[in-house]
């Protein structure tokens, strides 16, 4: 029962802590935005020249 204790307060800690960061640093727009054209541009970068 221990364990489980320590695994919710682990995940509403973490959860604050990057709504916080979310909220207080970045819009949402980046927020999403940052993971998907960072591997696509790397996709680009590296493809191009194997051609």
């Amino acid at each position: 029962m221990f364990r489980f204790l320590a695994t919710d307060r682990l995940v509403l800690v973490g959860g604050a802590i990057s709504r916080r960061a979310l909220r207080n640093r970045a819009t949402p727009p980046v927020f999403v935005g940052t993971p998907l054209v960072r591997p696509l541009s790397q996709v680009f970068l590296l493809v191009g020249p194997g051609r």
